[in-house]
């Protein structure tokens, strides 16, 4: 028994040296073995980290397109005009033009328009913005996102988006996928009820929209007349909207037959002065007419047919010149008499309620070209 016990003991190190010889020839196998081990385990771990990174991104995206599209609201209190999608950019600038557009007001610190905040701008202008901009921003999210539990809800948002900006095509294409991607998934059931509820309301739509939304580079565009008003301050111009034709044909016959002549400004207000009124209280209803209307948004430049009563289209002979965005009637139903260029309306803000019209004449062609 002692004899087997010392032949062990001798076979033990051969056994040792045996293994540690294998070791040392496969080294190079072990060594790459580990490392594969170890790269799976990083990159296991950055795929996870970074997933989680994706989805809580996303899911950040999700919330804030949810209460834009529901109120109108910007849940990043953040965002700026210039961090804002390039589409969404520009309609920014067109619609406000500068910064004095906005009521100081609402301008807390910005010195310009870039450096405004996105919930400082007009409801209408806002809401248009937002849709433009999450538009955007989901169909960016999506292509990083794929993968991650808010995919889903970011297919779904993106086809209410659409939807909202009247996109009905684009709105189903989502729609549908949130149905052939996530079948089982209880957005899917939402997409279909969306879906069928889309034609309908698309319908409806369509029935109560008067035209589609006019900006300023619609009504130079077609003006192809033009008036002079001299007042006691100095001579503006005014490009008549030439789509308008009822609404023109009736403001031409006024100032044909000289009714403007010596009425005066009866109401200024740092966002709108307005004349035309023959008892110079804002009440008169001389050369009272059922014209066109536009949806459009209000902005500095315009010159606008006072309504009479509630019924859209019903003007006489009171206009309104805008001076600055009115704050909280950005996409207003109105009829557009015309347009004044940025130049001449430095005469028009330095107009009063004491000063007057002093004539109103068909400008006539330059001839010299």
């Amino acid at each position: 028994m002692a004899k087997k016990d010392v032949t062990e003991t001798q076979d033990a190190p051969e056994n040792t040296q045996s293994w540690a010889q294998k070791i040392n020839e496969n080294r190079s196998t072990y060594m790459v073995l580990g490392g594969v081990i170890i790269a799976v385990v990083l990159i296991s771990f950055w795929y996870t980290n970074n997933l989680k990174q994706k989805s809580q991104r996303a899911w950040a995206l999700v919330g804030s397109v949810s209460s834009a599209m529901s109120n109108a609201q910007v849940s990043d209190t953040n965002l700026k005009v210039e961090d804002l999608s390039i589409d969404a950019h520009k309609l920014v600038q067109q619609k406000l033009g500068s910064l004095e557009s906005i009521p100081e007001f609402f301008r807390n610190d910005a010195t310009s328009i870039d450096d405004l905040h996105v919930r400082k701008l007009p409801e209408d202008l806002r809401r248009t913005v937002l849709i433009l901009h999450y538009k955007v921003a989901l169909q960016d999210e999506i292509k990083k996102s794929k993968n991650t539990s808010a995919a889903p809800f970011l297919y779904y948002w993106l086809g209410n988006v659409s939807f909202q900006e009247g996109s009905l095509a684009e709105a189903a294409k989502w729609y549908q996928k949130v149905i052939d991607r996530y079948p089982n998934h209880f957005l899917s059931a939402e997409a279909e009820r969306d879906m069928l509820a889309a034609d309908k309301d698309n319908l409806w739509l369509k029935e109560q929209a008067s035209s589609t939304i006019e900006n300023l580079e619609d009504f130079s565009s077609h003006s192809k007349e033009k008036v002079e008003v001299v007042s006691s301050k100095g001579k503006f111009t005014i490009s008549l909207f030439d789509k308008n034709e009822k609404a023109i044909k009736n403001f031409l016959s006024l100032v044909n037959s000289d009714f403007y002549s010596g009425l005066s400004f009866y109401k200024n207000s740092p966002e709108t002065i307005s004349g035309g009124c023959s008892l110079s209280n804002g009440l008169s209803e001389v050369g009272k007419v059922q014209a066109e209307y536009q949806d459009a948004y209000v902005q500095r430049g315009l010159v606008i047919l006072e309504q009479i009563g509630d019924n859209f289209g019903e003007v006489c002979s009171r206009l309104s010149i805008v001076k600055k965005y009115p704050y909280f009637r950005g996409l207003q139903r109105c009829t557009i008499l015309g347009v004044i260029s940025e130049e001449d309306m430095a005469i028009v803000d330095s107009l009063t309620n004491v000063d007057v019209i002093l004539g109103i004449s068909v400008a006539k062609e330059d001839v010299s070209n």
